[in-house]
């Protein structure tokens, strides 16, 4: 290598160090700037308050909750099922099934109805069905085959019903 690039190799590797150097220690991050105080609690559930329009941590009640008033789900005035305003209640229940079973679920107006095995699927009872016809709901267990329906033994299903009281 000869003196003159020896020297312009030198003055490069100096201005890295010194841009490095610089980069390091030089560089001033932002601290942002502190909130101002919190407003005054709009609600306070068990010392706890929340204040704002929204809320996005979970909210844990041990007690009863009262509410006076409309409750607002949301712009779009969508509500939970088993709200009063959604006019739709839900019912669940658990029966061991061989073959068929109509499901006593007290809804004056069925909406739809879905069922789960209560067991991993074998050959014998694959997977279960709910129909709705009318208001009566029935719920069959099927075989691995898809066509035959019912099973040699009792199967543990789950079923769910959702419809209007």
């Amino acid at each position: 290598m000869q003196p003159k690039q020896k020297e312009w190799l030198a003055w490069i590797l100096m201005l890295l160090a010194v841009l490095g150097i610089a980069l390091f220690f030089g560089v001033q991050y932002p601290i942002p700037d502190q909130p101002p105080d919190p407003p005054e609690p709009i609600v306070e559930l068990g010392g706890t308050h929340f204040s704002g329009p929204l809320y996005t941590s979970d909210i844990v009640l041990t007690g009863d909750l009262t509410v006076a008033g409309d409750l607002q789900y949301g712009d779009d005035d969508l509500y939970p099922v088993g709200n009063a305003a959604s006019d739709l209640q839900l019912v669940t229940g658990t029966d061991d099934i061989t073959a068929t079973l109509q499901i006593d679920h007290g809804l004056t107006t069925v909406t739809w109805a879905l069922c789960s095995l209560g067991q991993d699927a074998t050959a014998n009872a694959a997977t279960c069905s709910a129909s709705v016809a009318t208001n009566d709901v029935t719920v069959k267990i099927w075989k691995a085959d898809g066509f035959t329906a019912g099973s040699d033994t009792d199967v543990t299903t789950h079923w769910l019903v959702i419809g209007a009281p």
